[in-house]
């Protein structure tokens, strides 16, 4: 298994023969400038699909959606030349609130569960008189949650 296809995280490369110049025309026209402190309204309409901006050679931007979604990615690309072709490099991740959520929650959930297992592999034996409690499993499914909420809300969001 290879731990890039399970963390929420994607990359890839598009090639065209546009210039470099046309891609940030084409870029432009589909995003609109950022605002610091935005007050969402349900139903709002944009003048453009996606929020952003353009430094350079660089770009980065969410997609405007009318409802909240704290798992939307954060788009973050780049443009070359090279071979008369234009590479856009893209990168897509979480916002890094959700990411340090997500990682507070998994490192003490995860701190839990490793104690828990410890615990009952070194006491094994004093254990296995006892029955077993379903209270046991509680923080491998708070895990498993987490893991599961962070992973497909992610993906589902970067297919759009």
């Amino acid at each position: 298994m290879n731990l890039k296809n399970i963390l929420p995280f994607e990359k890839y490369t598009l090639r065209t023969s546009l210039s470099k110049e046309e891609v940030f025309k084409k870029i432009a026209d589909t995003i609109q400038p950022e605002q610091k402190f935005k007050i969402s309204v349900f139903g709002e309409n944009y003048s453009k699909p996606y929020s952003g901006k353009i430094i350079d050679n660089t770009f980065t931007m969410t997609r405007n959606i009318n409802y909240k979604n704290s798992f939307l990615p954060f788009i973050i690309g780049s443009v070359s030349t090279s071979n008369n072709k234009t590479e856009i490099n893209i990168k897509m991740r979480p916002v890094k609130t959700v990411l340090i959520f997500s990682s507070i929650w998994m490192s003490i959930v995860g701190i839990v569960c490793i104690s828990m297992l410890t615990v009952t592999i070194i006491n094994f034996d004093e254990f296995s008189n006892n029955e077993f409690s379903p209270a046991a499993i509680i923080p491998f499914g708070m895990f498993l949650f987490g893991f599961l909420l962070t992973y497909f809300t992610f993906k589902t969001e970067s297919k759009i």
